[in-house]
């Protein structure tokens, strides 16, 4: 059984009050949500570091971010998209092409999925603190699957593809996609998030090496291989202090 939520309110003398903590907790709480709308509401470029730390917050637990080392998460930080909307209007339209990743940073959208044949549509609510069309960064033709309209005020944080794969520095070939295709057969790298293996394979190189070659030379590729497996698991173990 579930420990019951402390009151956030005092009662008595028939009148509820709200705790002195809860005030202080609320009133950090609002400080820092607008604090970091005012490091969204800048330049991209004229972000401080406060700024993007205070910002790494928002996505530090977000798909395709969240494993990421400090330093790219930051980076991801800077070029983050701010828009703001008042309710009712289309974030994106089911088949149109996509071209940005979105966060909610503040209030919520509705999804609508229309499906030929059925007279009624699938609706859903996505709140803040979420996001959609994570695809987005990895597919290039990818469509929105669904529409999506501002359910009320709402703050969105956009992140095109391309901003992305230029923060992690990631040139797309067919070399680095066969790569990448390698690296999941591989037992030890198969379950590693796909940034992991896309900054993994950007830095392999191809080399031929000669029958009956040294065993000290095939000993250093062995260190070489555990030494950059072992540096993609310590970025995604990399955080900061709280």
């Amino acid at each position: 059984m579930l420990p019951r939520r402390p009151k956030d309110y005092d009662e008595g003398d028939g009148e509820r009050r709200m705790k002195k903590e809860v005030k202080v907790w609320r009133g950090v709480a609002h400080y820092r949500t607008c604090m970091k709308r005012m490091a969204l509401q800048r330049e991209r470029g004229a972000r401080t570091m406060n700024d993007l730390y205070l910002l790494e917050d928002i996505v530090n637990d977000v798909r395709f971010i969240c494993d990421l080392p400090v330093a790219l998460r930051l980076d991801i930080c800077q070029v983050l998209g701010y828009e703001l909307h008042g309710p009712g209007h289309r974030v994106c339209k089911q088949g149109s092409k996509a071209f940005s990743f979105i966060i909610i940073f503040a209030g919520s959208v509705k999804c609508t999925y229309h499906q030929l044949g059925m007279q009624e549509d699938k609706t859903w609510i996505i709140p803040a603190g979420k996001w959609f069309g994570d695809k987005v960064l990895e597919d290039w033709n990818y469509t929105w699957e669904f529409s999506v309209d501002t359910n009320e005020k709402t703050e969105l944080l956009t992140l095109t593809r391309r901003d992305y794969e230029k923060v992690l520095k990631i040139k797309k070939t067919p070399e680095l996609q066969e790569r990448v295709s390698f690296l999941k057969g591989i037992e030890r790298f198969k379950n590693l998030p796909r940034q992991s293996l896309l900054r993994l394979a950007n830095v392999l190189s191809h080399r031929i090496y000669s029958k009956n070659r040294s065993t000290s030379t095939l000993q250093n590729i062995l260190v070489t291989c555990n030494l950059m497996c072992y540096q993609v698991h310590r970025q995604k173990s990399d955080v900061l202090p709280s």
